[in-house]
């Protein structure tokens, strides 16, 4: 069981692990700051041991959610530092639930064109783990034109890079998404340097279309005929309501308009 007197020890000690296993900087200064947040809290409330319990009352008192039923990304965050804290307490190690980034191997026939693309991509002004996905997504393109022994850029045909995203049937939506995105600029840097003749725009064409140009949805004749004839017009409140269609349906009135018509409006 960890003294509350030992946890800043505790917490270095980790700090260096997740240093070692090779963590961003950013995932490592939250669980910095959420672990100096919880060691405040326990001197504040005189806690000397430090236990689960401890920490299920923390999380509840300092954020307002179960700690054993997180319902968000960013309540799991808050939640980790936590968990790893007392995985590295008792075993010396923690449970890595977010692995380092996959490795790709690098084919040798393409090695030149590969560093010329991660010297253009580390001149781009964004941030390192989307250059990072940029050079991952082109590797593992790489890795593919080498497997259907394809060694030369000029003999990639146009179809080429879909049939290579038909492949990635594994992938989420979004991920396709982003794949795509890093391969259309990808095959205009190489259009640029002439290594290939189709630019990305030709592979994968920019649709764009103006929302204001999007067909307004309508009901038919009969729909409106249907709707109508469900109102019961014996009543007050059926009468209103029977007029009320009858001025958006034939006349084409916003709801804002109809609701703000009186009888002094009528001629």
């Amino acid at each position: 069981m960890m003294k509350t007197k030992d946890l800043p020890a505790g917490t270095s000690a980790l700090i260096e692990k997740m240093k070692s296993d090779g963590y961003s900087q950013a995932r490592i200064d939250d669980t910095t700051w959420i672990l100096e947040h919880f060691g405040n809290y326990c001197n504040r409330q005189g806690i000397e041991a430090i236990t689960v319990p401890v920490a299920v009352e923390f999380v509840r008192e300092s954020f307002g959610f179960d700690y054993y039923n997180t319902t968000s990304r960013f309540q799991t965050v808050l939640r980790r530092p936590l968990l790893i804290l007392f995985e590295f307490h008792e075993f010396g190690s923690y449970k890595k639930t977010h692995q380092k980034g996959s490795t790709t191997q690098i084919p040798l026939i393409y090695e030149t064109v590969y560093r010329e693309f991660v010297g253009h991509v580390n001149c781009m002004p964004i941030g390192l783990k989307t250059r990072e996905r940029k050079i991952w997504s082109f590797t593992k393109y790489l890795e593919y034109l080498e497997k259907h022994d394809i060694t030369e850029l000029s003999q990639i045909r146009h179809d080429t890079v879909h049939e290579y995203i038909s492949t990635l049937t594994s992938y989420a939506p979004a991920t396709l998404r982003v794949t795509r995105t890093n391969l259309r600029e990808a095959y205009d840097w190489m259009f640029e340097k002439r290594y290939v003749p189709f630019s990305g725009r030709q592979m994968f064409p920019l649709i764009r279309k103006d929302p204001r140009n999007k067909l307004l949805s309508y009901y038919s004749k009969e729909e409106i005929q249907q709707l109508l004839s469900c109102v019961d017009t014996q009543t007050p409140s059926g009468k209103c309501m029977y007029a009320a269609i009858c001025l958006l349906a034939y006349l084409g009135m916003r709801v804002g308009d109809v609701i703000a018509r009186r009888f002094r409006d009528i001629d």
